[in-house]
């Protein structure tokens, strides 16, 4: 297992699923591994030596599909997917390993981001076809977004948080707006006479997004608001 051969963090690059940079403290970043491990860096630019300075390791068949920061930089959401026992978790790292966990509900999935305004988890759900959003400031799901029969494949935030743009198996880019959870917006950018291909990233740049299919092909979106 990597972590006992002391590798750094960029020999191990390949074996994460997913990582995130903490915005409040720009020399933290996260990340998954394949086995749904968590670990947590903190980047120093004069030392090629970087060990995580923290380690959440799958215990009980809750592997870390995906994190995200919260509102400080020492707690983090962690959701697991697992069919048996989907649930997300809340993790304050600056609190004892046998006391860290400060929340945990049975709302699982493969993605998860926060929405810092709202104080809300968007938890995705591919097999499910859809999203649960979850209010911290209440502790219960306030809505599921829901995508009928498509696979969602991705999903990203715009930088008001208000919108949530879901790429589709089919292709589709579906944009739900968060106050109302109505559809204000619909593309797709990857169709090509009666072929498509689906959309498996949606990246931000600036204000708009950069989007990519399975084939390869890769589509700026502008600004949704």
């Amino acid at each position: 297992f990597f972590f006992f051969k002391q590798k750094t963090a960029y020999e191990i690059s390949a074996c994460l699923v997913g990582s995130e940079m903490c915005i409040r403290d720009r020399d933290k970043v996260g990340g998954c591994d394949t086995s749904g491990n968590f670990f947590l860096w903190k980047l120093d630019v004069k030392s090629s030596y970087k060990m995580p300075i923290y380690s959440l390791f799958a215990a009980n068949k809750k592997q870390s599909h995906d994190f995200c920061f919260l509102n400080e930089g020492s707690v983090v959401a962690t959701v697991c997917g697992s069919t048996s026992k989907p649930s997300f978790s809340i993790w304050d790292l600056l609190l004892p390993p046998n006391a860290n966990m400060t929340h945990s509900d049975n709302y699982g999935g493969q993605e998860v981001m926060f929405a810092h305004k709202s104080q809300c988890l968007l938890i995705t759900t591919p097999r499910r076809y859809g999203v649960t959003i979850y209010d911290l400031r209440k502790n219960q799901v306030q809505k599921t977004l829901d995508t009928g029969s498509i696979e969602i494949r991705c999903s990203q935030l715009n930088n008001d948080e208000n919108v949530i743009l879901l790429g589709l198996a089919d292709g589709t880019i579906r944009c739900h707006e968060l106050n109302n959870y109505s559809v204000v917006a619909e593309y797709m950018p990857f169709r090509q006479g009666d072929k498509k291909s689906s959309c498996v990233s949606i990246i931000k740049i600036g204000d708009g997004f950069l989007t990519a299919s399975h084939d390869g092909h890769v589509v700026f979106l502008p600004p949704i608001k």
